[in-house]
């Protein structure tokens, strides 16, 4: 080794002639270093000819492996933002071999001694879970569409289960002690009730504004992680009935949050940061600042010490936010991404990073997306803190030193192939990159933890509800209700903003999906609450109550179809106008999220969850066709009619299928990526074509059938849901809050008439004649003049 042995700042090493002589151009050559910190974690920066990656070398001897395609360079160069002492560096050509032979090498592998700790798959027989809490001498915890409850004295054994409950996700304890909140993705929150363990039951139901995944409790406030719809702040000060407050637009795709102090801490996945904001009053939170982590943002946790506040976050996947699931895996950043990272955020306008641990190897894997972190305190006073990291398992560190975390412990669950349990994890056009062999052993997930002093409880996603004993490095801390909260109630400033808009507005108590009109009426789709009889002028003459939660409704003839979420498929007699008798419902179809009927009324089109599409025989109500897609559907994906005869649907790959209802029956036409639909965007109907609102604000116009032909307009910026008669297009982006009114009276040249920016949660809008009546979800309904 030519460069000095501690690097202060940078080092440099020039390659042998032998070294250069023993690999060719394009050839596979692996760098080995061993590394240690001297003092507190370090990011060191290796560079080698085209080829560099920064590696965050712990305070612990530490293996770096970074394979690199040979391009001749002659220079290592080592930039270290502290004092790292390099321990050796091995070169080794392995010539011509696939650059994949070497990813199970690729990366930092610890070489200190640390406690190895294996699961058995089998624990206390509750069965898969993802999530968990605990309260006492008892563990709450979630998985399969059900909640369990398992009390761990004398000997943990299952109590109570609650089944039912959908795609479940996360769970948190409400302050009463008796009850939890369960987020269950497109199926919106249930509060339940377990002050009887053997006999939990649903006390209420909340309708999330979107696929409801993160949550956090204050007090009498939840704040609940909508993903990329934002953060819903709901009043839970009486159970049996939750309020929607406010939805915060924190800028990204969020999924975890906790909040401490009045402050609200978001992990915004795509964005790689954890984000800030004062929620004293949820009604009108303001934004602090963000942490800039070192992988995707999700789980975390925040500690308070004396003036102090510490933000423990932990992250996955990628070393860099630009990268995608199709990045291919020689750049070495993508899958170096997970780990842990330490912020002082006591200022939270300017956070502080301390730390940063990193797994051993490389991973990326597109299912199980769960990351979370908590700390324990000892006795004596040391701190630990305990990384889940899905399929790398659980990471123990002793963190006394917030700036040079050592890890002391690492938790798996190995799955040999024979298990039951076992899955071979892959993804069809995604890279799957994993830090172990899984043709030997595979492993469970981990979805959560809960530790006490002296335990551990594991919510393994693929086998069990695990309890691990170990008194030397377990250890809780004292959780205390946020009490900060100083207001609370049902946000007052929709009338205002209506007046600055220029628009009319009608609030309800639902949620406002979609709006319909016929015979000269409108109705309402308004969530919990049922449907809404209102005249063109806003003026309610009726409502209705229904079982489910009303996400869309078509009226053919005197037949009302309605998509009812949990309440399956519903339909209706219109006696006169604004009375409805109940002739069929259908909840074992499953999670009914949007319809559309078919032009000759024979056929109904039902989206089913996020995932399926199925078209019912509207006289038999038999399924006649079943179409999986291929990645999530999110909100109001199907489109209407087209040209007559097809009503297409898409995910967010972007993929996109169209049946053709044309023929004696209906058939599968399209089935392949046409137009570039999003989460954010869709398709609507446009004379006898489609047309299509792309990812980038572009407008595509064409024929099913015939795939992209006509008119596409590129970055014309009208991102959302769209509407569309005659010389007029209405985009509503659900996500953010706009709307735009376009005339397309030449479609090749549209024309931006008005943007307006709203509060609520814009939805597809029904334009008639002179006016555009909009959904906009906890908002209400609004009517605005387009001419």
């Amino acid at each position: 080794m030519l460069f000095p042995e501690i690097i202060k700042n940078e080092a440099v090493y020039t390659l042998t002639e032998v070294e250069k002589a023993s690999v060719k151009r394009g050839g596979i050559l692996l760098l080995k270093f061993v590394f240690k910190a001297l003092y507190k974690s370090a990011d060191t920066l290796i560079s080698f000819g085209a080829t560099e990656m920064t590696y965050r070398i712990p305070v612990q001897r530490t293996e770096v492996c970074m394979p690199v395609i040979f391009d001749g360079a002659e220079k290592i160069v080592i930039r270290a933002d502290s004092d790292v002492e390099c321990l050796g560096l091995l070169l080794e050509a392995r010539g011509d071999v696939p650059y994949e032979s070497t990813e199970l090498e690729s990366g930092m592998h610890i070489l200190d001694e640390y406690e190895r700790i294996e699961l058995d798959e089998v624990g206390v027989g509750v069965g898969k879970s993802i999530d968990l809490v605990k309260n006492g001498e008892y563990i709450y915890s979630i998985g399969n569409g059900a909640l369990s409850v398992t009390r761990i004295t004398p000997l943990p054994h299952l109590e109570g289960r609650l089944s039912g409950l959908g795609s479940v996700r996360q769970i948190a304890l409400c302050q009463s002690g008796s009850d939890v909140i369960v987020t269950s993705r497109h199926n919106g929150a249930y509060v339940i009730n377990v002050s009887d363990p053997k006999n939990p039951y649903i006390r209420s139901s909340y309708d999330t504004v979107e696929m409801a995944t993160g949550l956090c409790i204050s007090k009498n406030t939840a704040f609940i992680c909508s993903r990329q719809y934002g953060v819903e702040a709901v009043d839970i000060s009486d159970l049996d009935f939750p309020r929607h407050i406010a939805v915060m637009r924190v800028g990204g795709e969020v999924q975890s949050c906790t909040v401490k102090n009045g402050v609200f801490y978001g992990g915004l996945w795509a964005n790689g940061e954890v984000t800030m904001y004062d929620v004293s009053d949820p009604k009108n939170p303001t934004y602090l600042g963000s942490a800039q982590l070192t992988g995707k943002g999700d789980g975390l946790s925040v500690e308070t010490v004396e003036d102090k506040t510490y933000l423990y976050a932990a992250t996955g996947h990628h070393s860099h936010a630009g990268l995608s699931p199709k990045t291919p895996s020689s750049d070495l950043r993508f899958g170096q991404g997970n780990g842990l990272d330490i912020f002082d955020v006591s200022d939270p306008t300017a956070p502080v990073r301390l730390s940063t641990s990193q797994i051993d190897g490389r991973y990326y894997f597109s299912g199980n997306d769960y990351w979370e972190s908590t700390y324990g305190i000892s006795p004596d006073g040391r701190r630990f803190i305990y990384l889940v990291s899905t399929f790398n398992g659980i990471y123990v560190y002793d963190a006394t030193d917030l700036s040079a975390p050592r890890r002391i412990a690492h938790v798996t669950i190995p799955i040999k192939p024979s298990s039951k349990n076992y899955t071979f994890l892959e993804h069809a056009g995604r890279t799957t990159l994993l830090p172990y062999d899984q043709r030997k052993c595979g492993r469970g997930a981990v979805g959560a933890i809960e530790v006490d002093y002296g335990y551990m409880y594991v919510a393994g996603c693929h086998t069990d509800l695990h309890v691990l004993k170990n008194e030397e490095i377990f250890f809780g801390h004292e959780e205390t209700f946020d009490q900060s909260r100083v207001t609370c109630g049902v946000a007052d400033v929709y009338s205002e903003e209506a007046t600055e808009k220029g628009f009319e507005l009608y609030r309800g108590e639902g949620q406002a999906y979609a709006v319909c009109e016929h015979n000269g009426l409108l109705y309402l789709s308004e969530g919990d609450a049922g449907i809404t009889v209102l005249t063109p002028a806003m003026k309610r003459v009726g409502s209705f109550k229904t079982e489910g939660t009303v996400m869309w409704l078509e009226i053919c003839g005197d037949t009302v179809y309605s998509a009812e979420k949990n309440g399956g498929l519903a339909v209706y007699r219109l006696r006169g106008e604004i009375e409805l008798e109940q002739i069929y419902r259908n909840k074992a179809i499953g999670c009914v999220r949007h319809l559309r009927v078919s032009p000759d009324g024979r056929y109904i089109v039902l989206q089913l969850g996020g995932s399926a599409v199925s078209v019912i025989d509207a006289e038999s109500k038999k399924e006649v066709l079943c179409i999986r897609t291929r990645t999530l559907m999110y909100h109001h994906n199907l489109t209407p009619t087209v040209d007559g005869r097809y009503i297409g649907f898409f995910d967010n790959d972007p993929h996109e299928w169209w049946i053709d209802f044309g023929e004696d029956r209906p058939v599968l036409a399209v089935d392949k990526a046409v137009s570039g639909a999003s989460m954010t965007t869709g398709i609507t109907s446009y004379g006898n074509k489609a047309l299509c609102v792309h990812g980038k604000g572009g407008l595509n116009v064409y024929r099913p059938q015939d795939g992209l032909a006509g008119a596409s307009v590129k970055g014309s910026g009208f991102v959302g849901k769209p509407s569309a008669d005659g010389d007029r297009l209405i985009t509503c982006n659900r996500i953010y809050g706009n709307i735009s009114i376009v005339d397309v009276s030449d479609i090749n040249e549209p024309r931006l008439l008005r943007w307006l920016k709203v509060r609520g949660n814009p939805d597809i809008a029904l334009i008639n004649g002179e006016n555009a009546y909009v959904p906009l979800g906890y908002q209400g309904l609004a009517k605005i003049n387009i001419r």
